[in-house]
């Protein structure tokens, strides 16, 4: 009987723990997707505060950091992240300790892009619709951010929004 519980228990922590594995685009162009994206929605739990102010920076290949920036009171604090591995859009990186998985789910690169990230420790994750506009066009968030929830096995909550307006 004991044996059964401890059985039981660990699979549920190992569900309830697991990161979600949406597809990322394979033949990502990682010369095109570099640069600096402006997060401006998210769904589900924020492994980092978004807001005010997230913005990611994506070098074009692995050994380039990854920069995750906040804005602080006055000033801007940044996390540097590392790239441990990568295939197409998706990569296995560490930022502050934490081991995360970084999928890139679909782009246009001049406009947006839709991510998913997860805390491989934790299995907490949430999807993101970022751009390169500080400006968001609100149609264009609210279509990708419901076309990346259908990608996974239930949607995320809650959803909180970055005003990057005056950042």
């Amino acid at each position: 009987m004991f044996k059964t519980i401890i059985l039981f228990s660990a699979i549920i922590v190992a569900v309830l723990g697991a990161c979600e594995n949406p597809t990322a685009l394979a033949d990502l162009d990682r010369k095109q997707y570099a640069g600096e994206w402006m997060g401006h929605v998210a769904a589900g739990n924020p492994i980092f505060p978004i807001n005010p102010c997230v913005t990611l920076e994506v070098g074009e290949n692995d050994a380039d950091k990854v920069k995750l920036g906040f804005k602080a009171g006055e000033g801007k604090a940044v996390i540097d992240g590392v790239v441990v591995s990568s295939s197409g859009g998706d990569f296995k990186t560490v930022f502050g300790g934490k081991k995360l998985i970084y999928k890139v789910l679909a782009t246009d690169y001049k406009t947006h892009a839709v991510i998913y990230m997860c805390d491989e420790d934790t299995g907490n994750g949430n999807i993101a619709v970022h751009m390169r506009s500080r400006t968001p066009d609100a149609t264009l968030l609210e279509e990708k951010l419901a076309a990346a929830q259908k990608l996974l096995s239930k949607p995320l909550s809650p959803r909180t929004e970055s005003d990057q307006s005056k950042c």
